[in-house]
């Protein structure tokens, strides 16, 4: 990994302040954070929010180094933490795979099925492309969800989503 070299970089932030750090960082960095819509009651009224979909993580697309000095200087950066790998270095996302995700975790909510991704998940399955439709040039992997065939795009098994209908015509085997 070259330290000078834009990634994506997964990381934690503490205390569930990825909207506040995504929001300091917005004019520095490239960031995403996936997000949903919660049902909110407040003194007794009920209202929806935009809310973090996972909590404290946070996607920057930076340099090792920047990312250090900004980390160094700005106060809302201090709250982040990178995420390592089992080998010891840190998690970085390929562009492709960030891409497709972002594009992917956008659809309305009806369309998606989170899937829990625990230690040691295995997301096995036909490696697809779509090649039709709002998704087209999305990849992942069929699998079977409530009891049927689903394509599930995830990040470094992080955060995966499911997307609820895709005509197989509009599917594509990757070698």
């Amino acid at each position: 990994m070259n330290p000078d070299q834009e990634y994506w970089y997964a990381m934690r932030v503490t205390y569930g302040r990825e909207l506040k750090v995504q929001a300091a960082l917005d004019n520095k960095f490239k960031t995403y954070v996936p997000k949903c819509y919660k049902t909110v009651n407040r003194f007794g009224h009920r209202h929806y929010e935009i809310a973090s979909q996972v909590s404290n993580l946070i996607f920057i697309y930076a340099s090792f180094y920047s990312i250090q000095e900004e980390k160094k200087k700005d106060t809302a950066a201090q709250y982040l933490r990178y995420i390592k790998k089992r080998d010891n270095d840190y998690l970085t996302i390929p562009n492709k795979q960030m891409e497709d995700f972002m594009r992917v975790s956008e659809l309305p909510e009806e369309k998606l099925i989170p899937i829990d991704i625990k230690e040691g998940t295995k997301l096995n399955g036909q490696k697809v492309r779509i090649i039709e439709g709002e998704l087209a040039g999305v990849e992942g992997r069929i699998m079977r969800l409530q009891g049927n065939k689903k394509v599930v795009v995830n990040v470094s098994n992080l955060i995966a989503y499911a997307i609820s209908f895709v005509p197989p015509a509009w599917l594509r085997k990757i070698e």
